[in-house]
């Protein structure tokens, strides 16, 4: 199948709240887009206990139909289950890996490439051989601060025909307005360290500002707040000093899995801007969803557009909420973001 080359690379967790944000993206924000999808267990059942990884596969399948996606699997030990350890296993060059992909022909899989530190460079070489096969592009997930990353490359590009064929995608993780200099300077000495042959397009830098509580940030209060998006930042300072990256993300959300216990979350409402989020929050007692969108709207900075995400705030302005739960509300938020940044600047 074609690969077509994005403008925005989003990584996606394959839970119900984030693949409901990315299902109701518009075709042309989905043409444009090849996201990361990280593959977790199912939501478990009575039927599936483990939560079945092939569900979440379904649900990944329909939402995508053609368009190309870079397959990864969860580091996340609360959204993991047997089936992904075992995918995980590196006996036969992840042969596990390789014949799970192989249930899935028809779909524009960009398989991600797995190792540990201590894998040896033939189980590597045999695995990279094995995805070719049956894949026209691979990806590396790699960490800006790893400084092995181009003895990992020299491996890979070994089996290689063309650099063509391998998307480089670092990961930055969650950043701080303290660590930022830091994971800037760490990117661009990894740029330039990269071998020749690398396409600009073919080089992604993902990264995530939003915090897992939002009132832990300076300047973000009870009912309302402003969160700098500094993964926008750092786009532009790496496009500012030459290095012609493709834009990622974690398409506004944590990247590290929490969850609220039970009443202690408080109804909020996001909204992604060119360079920010602006939020507002009021407890149920308080006006709850309905109040927090209907605050939104009159926000002096809030300027709508069309997507499913804003008519979704519209509507609960108007006292209808579509969801009452903080994963629907993951969803808006998401479908805002990546409707707004999929063209990056």
């Amino acid at each position: 199948m074609e690969y077509i080359r994005p403008t925005y690379v989003p990584i996606i967790k394959s839970t119900d709240a984030e693949l409901k944000g990315y299902s109701y993206l518009g075709e042309d924000v989905k043409a444009a887009t090849t996201p990361v999808f990280e593959l977790t267990r199912s939501r478990r059942s009575k039927n599936a206990p483990d939560g079945n990884i092939h569900r979440r596969m379904e649900q990944i399948s329909e939402i995508v139909k053609d368009i190309p996606f870079i397959l990864d699997l969860t580091a996340h030990e609360d959204l993991s289950n047997d089936q992904i350890d075992d995918l995980l296993d590196e006996t036969g060059g992840f042969q596990n890996w390789i014949e799970f992909l192989g249930e899935y022909p028809d779909l524009n899989i960009v398989p991600a490439i797995h190792f540990y530190e201590d894998t040896h460079e033939s189980v590597i070489k045999q695995e990279v051989q094995q995805l070719l096969s049956n894949h026209t592009k691979l990806a590396l997930r790699v960490q800006p601060d790893d400084s092995s990353i181009n003895d990992y490359l020299e491996i890979i590009r070994s089996v290689l025909t063309s650099d063509d064929q391998l998307i480089l995608v670092f990961d930055a993780d969650y950043i701080i307005e303290e660590e930022y200099q830091k994971i800037l300077e760490q990117i661009v000495e990894r740029y330039q360290d990269l071998p020749v042959g690398f396409e600009p397009w073919s080089i992604v830098v993902c990264a995530s500002s939003f915090p897992a509580s939002v009132v832990q940030l300076s300047g973000c209060y009870d009912d309302h707040g402003t969160i700098p998006l500094l993964e926008k930042k750092l786009h532009l300072d790496l496009k500012g000093k030459g290095y012609w990256i493709c834009y990622g993300d974690y398409a506004s959300v944590h990247p590290k899995r929490y969850q609220a216990r039970g009443g202690t979350w408080v109804p909020r409402v996001d909204i992604s801007l060119n360079d920010s989020i602006i939020y507002t929050r009021y407890r149920r007692q308080a006006g709850g969803y309905v109040r927090a969108a209907k605050e939104m709207i009159a926000h002096p900075r809030y300027s709508s557009f069309d997507c499913w995400g804003h008519e979704q705030v519209r509507q609960a302005a108007e006292g209808n909420p579509g969801g009452l739960s903080p994963s629907f509300w993951i969803a808006v938020r998401m479908n805002i973001h990546m409707s707004k940044h999929y063209i990056a600047t």
